[in-house]
């Protein structure tokens, strides 16, 4: 069933940007606006059919252009008393649908009180996804579901190789869950291509080129990478 939403991006910084090519490559019906000419222009050149120059704050030119059933993402940087302003202008067009960009501890709070869909804070998702990767280098962070729910990638060690997963007794040692098994096949031309297997895998034969997709505690992904690896050398 194809995704019949149409989605405005407000805000073309580097993060915007990047939310509105991701939308743009899934064929989403996207409006992108912006009150700077040369990041107009540059969504534009990449071939952004509905892109506008606009001011946020005029309330005429936001009802113009935004339709109380559309999806809006607000990424507008350090500017948050204009970002506070929009979003009660989109609420006067009847929006219900609004995701704000946060970009300090004490905004994510200010806008804990607006009774927006979510509120996005990336700068903090990607400093604690670092350091876990800086304390971690075992795994792969990927991505954190719920307070200290973790999904990460782990290559398969010498201590589980020639064993399935079920036979390892993964979970019921460390307390996590493998939701998936990647490996890297040849491809015709000789090359390693990513393989991913969602079901079934729980009986495959590990080798020492599969990657585990895992999802956990922190401590328990800890546990578990620290226990699997620790005769791997």
């Amino acid at each position: 069933m194809s995704d019949q939403r149409r989605y405005v991006l407000i805000g073309l910084g580097a993060y915007g940007i990047e939310i509105a090519r991701t939308l743009l490559e899934h064929d989403a019906d996207l409006i992108v606006m912006d009150r700077d000419a040369a990041a107009v222009n540059q969504m534009k050149s990449e071939g952004c059919k509905y892109v506008v120059r606009i001011d946020n704050l005029d309330p005429q030119a936001l009802a113009r252009f935004i339709k109380p059933e559309d999806t809006v993402i607000l990424s507008m940087g350090d500017a948050f008393e204009a970002l506070i302003l929009t979003i009660e202008l989109l609420k006067g067009i009847g929006v219900k649908t609004i995701y704000a960009r946060a970009t300090k501890d004490i905004q994510y709070k200010v806008l804990e009180k607006m009774e927006i869909t979510e509120i996005l804070f990336p700068e903090k998702h990607e400093g604690k996804r670092f350091a876990l990767r800086l304390l971690n280098r075992n795994f792969h962070f990927i991505n954190e579901f719920a307070s200290d729910i973790f999904l990460i990638e782990v290559p398969v060690s010498k201590n589980l190789v020639g064993k399935t997963i079920l036979e390892n007794e993964i979970r019921t040692k460390f307390n996590v869950n493998v939701i998936g098994l990647k490996s890297m096949p040849l491809g015709d031309e000789g090359k390693e291509i990513s393989k991913m297997e969602y079901v079934g895998f729980e009986n495959t034969v590990l080798g020492s080129k599969h990657i585990m997709l895992v999802i956990g505690k922190e401590e328990d992904l800890a546990e578990m990478v620290w226990n699997t690896g620790k005769n791997n050398k």
